[in-house]
């Protein structure tokens, strides 16, 4: 039985904390899925997060979780594979 390969792609993320809002569970997560010193604070909430991804079903997945509050800045075939797993979701609620 052949073992499946995954690539590992370094994504970047943006990723948003709304101003006020004291719940930065969401920071926390990033954090331990990036570490601190792939963070970037970029003012008014809002950081990039520089992740190494295995682009399977977990690790869209995890990309999922963060809903709204993250976004995939790049690469571009990981970003495009997000909107088709997010496309596919809101299909399953129609």
């Amino acid at each position: 039985m052949s073992e499946a390969k995954h690539q590992v792609a370094a994504i970047v993320l943006m990723l948003w904390i709304e101003e006020g809002d004291l719940d930065h569970s969401i920071l926390d997560r990033m954090l331990d899925y990036c570490g601190e010193e792939n963070i970037t604070p970029l003012g008014n909430g809002e950081f990039y997060a520089y992740l190494d991804f295995i682009e399977d079903d977990y690790g869209y997945g995890i990309l999922m979780s963060f809903g709204d509050k993250c976004q995939c800045i790049e690469p571009e075939h990981v970003r495009n594979e997000m909107k088709r797993r997010l496309k596919d979701s809101i299909r399953a609620y129609l």
